[in-house]
């Protein structure tokens, strides 16, 4: 069987088989570039996973903050209330207290004298009273605000690591 001469002077099966081995090269190269090309996707897909796994927990992280927040209010509220409460009791019956003594006074001089003090003692009593409340006061703003201050400074922080220029 002879074999037929091409242009170049190459038989058919010379031509053939360099044309299946340049073939076999390229498939190769393309197989290596489509490895390499799946290979980044592969990353860039876990990166991107990894993204919204930290988003999430950032987001779980947010709302556990945000509820450490809300029941730091509740219980200063409820401190605050009752401090409000049993001050009010004791003012109520400080001046029942001081009412009956007023009325049982035998002179005006005895009365004035027992108002005087009892105007005294209530307003200093007032003066104590606005002085522990700013305390408390400010104990809850702490207490309310300090895990959200936390979570911002967590944030800020992350987007600072992760800030591209």
């Amino acid at each position: 069987m002879a074999k037929a001469k091409v242009a170049s002077g190459q038989s058919m099966d010379d031509s053939a088989n360099e044309a299946a081995w340049e073939f076999a090269e390229q498939a190769s190269e393309f197989g290596q570039q489509f490895s390499a090309a799946s290979s980044k996707f592969s990353e860039a897909t876990t990166q991107v996973l990894q993204g919204f796994e930290r988003a999430a927990e950032v987001s779980k992280e947010n709302a556990e903050a945000f509820v450490q927040s809300l029941t730091a209010a509740a219980k200063s509220v409820e401190v605050l209330s009752a401090e409000s409460l049993s001050f009010a009791k004791q003012s109520v019956e400080d001046g029942v207290k001081a009412g009956n003594a007023m009325l049982a006074a035998k002179s005006p001089q005895d009365f004035v004298k027992l108002q005087g003090e009892y105007t005294r003692t209530a307003f200093d009593q007032m003066v104590n009273q606005a002085a522990k409340f700013n305390d408390l006061g400010m104990t809850a703003m702490k207490n309310i605000y300090s895990p959200v201050a936390e979570r911002v400074t967590a944030i800020s922080k992350v987007i600072q690591q992760n800030r591209a220029f």
